[in-house]
């Protein structure tokens, strides 16, 4: 093959150089010989784009253009290189003998990425959005990258949920700044107080590569109360209800659990029911020899399969001042 300067012929060829995955366009030109340009025949420019990477060589891509002008642009789409190691390139003019490699080699690094998301957190509330910095002007073909959600139990972790990166930015864009784009996350997803953390992973073929992992996320309980109009159980008319306040996202598995005082026996648990902020127990359930009951907001994470009780109202049986014979 010719080499890419042949200075007898007249041609030479060139591209522009990226320095990470995904950092934009690379473009080649070519100046080519006048007769070439010239020919009645409409020629074209064929580009084959080689990945070399963990030992093998493979074509990824081939680009055609027309030979139109002097110098001529092929542009390679910026989807092309999106993974790091080295790419070279080999062309060749359709209807001719003119054909060459490309002496420099192209090396890729991983493109920046870096999450910014918030430190503290409160259970079971609004989160908000993390936002996604990073240096790219395009994403990777299919969707590949995804950003990970992590709850870290001792010294492993529970994978809570993932999301794919559809969008290269989004929201107000800092002038003269990376780029960013942000990703919004539900509530529920952080029931449980420990830490949390995100990271964003490359999806490719040969196994996920991690590219960036946030700082711990402190999340703290949130606070939950139970609550009584009445200061003992009996006399009781049909039902008895107790009152609770809770986060705004609480999970359809929450219950508010009786118990009877003294004994710590388990009687029954209600379900808190969303667009509720009570729970009511049939008057059966308590009986007048028994000295007290209490009743406990009770959470399950779905991931730990832990309960955690979140809040204690214990009353007494009948009002202060009366007396039983108590069992």
């Amino acid at each position: 093959m010719k080499s890419v300067d042949d200075e007898d012929s007249g041609n030479h060829v060139e591209f522009t150089a990226i320095d990470s995955t995904l950092a934009g366009d690379v473009n080649i030109t070519f100046w080519l010989s006048p007769q070439v340009i010239n020919n009645k025949t409409q020629r074209k420019v064929i580009v084959n784009v080689f990945h070399y990477a963990y030992g093998d060589r493979k074509l990824v891509s081939t680009i055609t253009g027309n030979l139109t002008t002097i110098p001529q642009v092929v542009v390679l789409p910026c989807t092309i290189f999106d993974q790091p190691g080295d790419y070279r390139f080999e062309y060749h003019v359709s209807d001719s003998r003119i054909n060459g490699i490309l002496n420099q080699t192209l090396s890729l690094k991983w493109s920046k990425i870096r999450i910014v998301a918030p430190l503290n957190h409160t259970a079971l509330t609004k989160f908000g959005s993390i936002w996604i910095h990073h240096n790219r002007k395009c994403l990777p073909r299919k969707y590949r990258d995804k950003v990970f959600l992590y709850y870290k139990k001792g010294k492993e972790r529970v994978n809570i949920t993932s999301k794919v990166v559809r969008k290269l930015q989004n929201g107000r864009q800092k002038k003269d700044k990376e780029l960013r784009t942000r990703m919004s996350f539900s509530c529920e997803l952080f029931d449980t107080q420990g830490l949390y953390y995100f990271e964003y992973v490359s999806m490719l073929k040969n196994g996920p590569v991690v590219l960036s992992r946030s700082k711990n996320i402190h999340v703290k309980w949130s606070m939950h109360s139970l609550v009584s109009t009445f200061q003992s159980i009996l006399p009781c008319k049909d039902e008895f209800a107790v009152n609770f306040t809770a986060p705004e996202c609480r999970r359809s598995t929450d219950n508010v659990e009786l118990y009877q005082q003294n004994s710590g026996k388990f009687i029954i648990e209600k379900p808190v029911l969303p667009g509720h902020n009570s729970v009511s127990f049939s008057c059966t359930l308590f009986d007048g020899y028994v000295k007290g009951y209490c009743f406990k907001y009770v959470t399950k994470a779905p991931f730990t399969k832990k309960k955690t009780v979140q809040a204690t109202l214990c009353l007494p049986t009948v009002r202060p001042g009366e007396s039983l014979m108590w069992l």
